[in-house]
């Protein structure tokens, strides 16, 4: 019989059992189709996932709190059962830059202005240039913001030190959130190792 392991996170996973109501009516489909199919957070210890025959990357959502020791955990599921997404695209979406390489290849993306990082930057200026309304700072290896900046009757203005934590988080990135009907869409990233300049975005 076809063996399946959602691999979740913790506080997605409770006694065994999913959280998430869609995990639930995914893993209730799976079992009516004759899959042996359960779900585990994707650090936890006591799971064995080399005895099933698949692993699905399914809600890993605290991946780039530990990024090194996540790869290195696809890693070694990839040796011992099937890995979906493959080990090779796992380690290419875990950092933003493949958007970058989406764009090379004529691909549509949201609209990215990219920067080197480790440099102050005057972010006003550059909103302004682009007609941005506001704009959201995070890291390239993770999904929640972590600083929010804004033009205009009730946005956030960009602080002081949004220069300065530029200069000082290496890899970030600032890209705007879905805000009010009305407001503009952009994105805006900077990198360290990457060390060019380029802009794109929607007319």
């Amino acid at each position: 019989m076809k063996s399946l392991l959602l691999a979740s996170s913790q506080g997605q996973v409770n006694d065994g059992q999913p959280v998430a109501p869609d995990d639930v009516l995914l893993l209730t489909t799976l079992r009516r189709r004759g899959i042996t199919a359960g779900v585990a957070a994707w650090d936890d210890p006591g799971v064995e996932r080399s005895k099933a025959g698949q692993v699905v990357i399914r809600s890993t959502w605290d991946y780039y709190l530990h990024l090194e020791r996540f790869l290195h955990w696809a890693e070694m599921v990839a040796r011992h059962s099937k890995l979906c997404n493959p080990l090779r695209a796992v380690r290419w979406n875990a950092h933003k830059w493949y958007l970058h390489d989406l764009e090379r290849k004529s691909i549509p993306i949201i609209p990215t202005h990219w920067l080197s990082a480790g440099t102050p930057t005057d972010l006003a200026p550059i909103m302004q240039e682009h007609h941005w309304q506001r704009i959201m700072l995070k890291p390239v290896s993770r999904s929640q913001c972590v600083r929010c900046f804004g033009r205009g009757p009730g946005a956030p203005r960009p602080r002081p030190g949004a220069s300065e934590y530029l200069a000082r988080h290496s890899c970030t990135s600032i890209s705007l959130p879905a805000w009010p009907t009305g407001w503009p869409r952009c994105w805006f990233r900077a990198y360290y190792k990457h060390k060019h300049l380029s802009h794109k975005f929607r007319e």
